[in-house]
């Protein structure tokens, strides 16, 4: 559920950074300045910076981003997993990464054949799977933008506290 996972990502995220070795370039709480932009525009107002986000603001960005990658549609556990790193990498290559971990054609896109093999799976292998994928694809991003080699070992610990929060919902789904 979104309320589960919306104070995960924001510890995971902490407050306005602007470290010019990140390609996201500015971001406060995990938000970057692009994202903000567009959406104070699908808003109606005026570009400012991510410094000044209002809480409102980022509950509903982050609940665009919850929407949009199908968080909702996916079983307890999988879900946070998945919306945490559609905000670390974005929605399309986390797409792909649920999509290589279920074992259907990795385009980007969930859609029904994606969540009919999700349905039919295990959670817990999919949750490991998924996990491993995912720090596969931060290893294969270092090793083509050795810039990022300072980030690696962040993201490698934040994979590991999502996974752990992710199996923990399904034990505990399991136990009630």
């Amino acid at each position: 559920m979104f309320s589960e996972a919306f104070p995960f990502i924001l510890k995971e995220e902490g407050g306005y950074v602007n470290d010019p070795k990140d390609s996201g370039g500015a971001t406060n709480k995990g938000i970057t300045q692009k994202t903000y932009d567009a959406f104070r525009k699908s808003q109606g107002h005026e570009e400012r910076s991510v410094r000044h986000l209002t809480k409102v603001e980022m509950s509903k960005i982050y609940f665009d981003i919850w929407t949009s990658c199908k968080a909702s549609e996916l079983p307890e556990g999988l879900n946070i997993l998945h919306f945490d790193f559609a905000v670390n990498a974005g929605n399309r290559q986390a797409a792909k990464i649920l999509q290589r971990s279920v074992g259907v054609e990795d385009d980007g896109v969930i859609g029904p054949i994606t969540l009919g093999k999700i349905k039919s799976s295990d959670t817990e292998d999919l949750i490991h799977g998924y996990s491993e994928l995912r720090k596969e694809f931060y290893r294969g991003l270092v090793a083509t933008r050795p810039k990022d080699l300072k980030f690696l070992k962040g993201w490698l610990l934040r994979t590991n506290r999502v996974t752990e929060l992710a199996l923990s919902k399904i034990k505990k789904e399991r136990s009630a």
